[in-house]
């Protein structure tokens, strides 16, 4: 089973989290809070650190200067595999798969880290945690487990990605931009269980997207990245009626257009 957050710690902590690269500084003093039961949408234009922010909270050697808790557990310099032990799971912008495997033995692999090398006896069955089956059903990748994956749309290359992150049953997932050319029944069947793992399984989620529809209709909370900083943080209603918000959208899409 999935795990939520430790007694009332929140499952993640970041604390005046700074990344620099030489003299450009990408992400200053980021101070932020992913509660358990909650989808937490990370949102602004091209270039604000939303993505390095993803990075920072998956790699402890990342980040420059600050301090990130999982679950309570100083994740100090930890490596990306010593932080999905933690209980962090990610996935990619862009997918990432073993295109000879078939579904279900990409399944095993990601279950190695719960159920170790017996994994690999290929007559044995797999047992996944039910995000992940509801995962599968709602791509229905559940009647393609002998497929390999070369031969899955993109869609179904999405959405095994997911569920093989939630095979590994983090307390903390990072989704960057999870719907990224899927279509529109494909987008509302993974965020309805998106939606159902921050209610059913206590799960933290953490989401860059920016179809901002998307955004509106699952995260219960949305912070605004601008240039590396924190510019809002509030409910969904509050910075979609953000005048300031909606100036930075503005002026970015007109240096775009320039």
């Amino acid at each position: 089973m999935l795990k939520g957050s430790f007694g009332d710690a929140p499952p993640l902590r970041i604390e005046r989290l700074t990344r620099r690269y030489g003299s450009l500084e990408v992400l200053s003093d980021v101070n932020l809070v992913g509660k358990g039961t909650e989808l937490l949408g990370v949102i602004g234009p091209n270039g604000a650190g939303k993505t390095t922010l993803m990075r920072c909270i998956s790699d402890g050697k990342e980040r420059t200067t600050g301090t990130l808790y999982i679950n309570n557990v100083d994740v100090k310099r930890s490596s990306p595999q010593q932080v999905v032990g933690l209980g962090v799971g990610r996935s990619f912008q862009n997918t990432s798969l073993f295109e000879t495997l078939t579904v279900a033995e990409c399944l095993k692999l990601a279950r190695y880290r719960i159920d170790g090398a017996s994994l690999f006896n290929r007559n044995e069955t797999i047992a996944l945690p039910q995000p992940s089956l509801d995962i599968l059903e709602a791509t229905g990748l559940d009647m393609k487990l002998s497929e390999e994956t070369r031969n899955l749309s993109h869609g179904m290359k999405r959405g095994l990605e997911l569920a093989m992150v939630l095979a590994t049953e983090p307390s903390v997932l990072l989704l960057d931009e999870p719907t990224a050319g899927l279509t529109r029944p494909e987008r509302m069947a993974i965020g309805n269980v998106l939606t159902n793992l921050t209610r059913d399984f206590g799960l933290c989620i953490v989401l860059i997207e920016h179809d901002l529809d998307f955004v509106r209709a699952i995260s219960n909370r949305v912070v605004v990245l601008h240039q590396g900083a924190i510019l809002m943080e509030g409910t969904v209603e509050e910075v979609v009626a953000s005048d300031l918000v909606k100036a930075v959208y503005s002026g970015h899409k007109q240096e775009e257009s320039a």
